[in-house]
């Protein structure tokens, strides 16, 4: 896990393709930590002002 971890942080930006309904949507991530020995990644959705 800990490896894991590691290579996404020194990757940086990584992306995770999913699909919304019939449209891909690819998502930018930059976060990556392991608590409780399990690995979280943290995106957001940004609202418009």
């Amino acid at each position: 896990m800990k490896q894991v971890c590691q290579f996404l942080k020194d990757a940086g930006t990584y992306y995770l393709a999913t699909m919304g309904g019939d449209q891909p949507r690819v998502r930018p991530f930059g976060t990556a930590h392991i608590f409780e020995g399990k690995l979280y990644i943290q995106t957001g959705k940004g609202k418009a002002d």
